[in-house]
């Protein structure tokens, strides 16, 4: 089974690293504002459960 040409392979590291960032920069961004995060289940389970880890509210 061949990639379609737009496939882009990420690490399960770099995922990992990206969604840090970017629980950083929201984390930032409100000052701790948050109190939930939504997210969509095609794909978006795995990158909210990190972000609300990393900022310490549920999913």
């Amino acid at each position: 089974m061949s990639l379609p040409e737009k496939a882009f392979p990420v690490s399960w590291d770099q995922f990992h690293r990206d969604a840090r960032a970017l629980a950083w920069r929201l984390a930032g961004a409100n000052k701790g504002q948050w109190k939930a995060i939504v997210c969509i289940t095609r794909g978006g389970l795995v990158p909210a459960a990190i972000i609300s880890r990393e900022l310490g509210i549920r999913v």
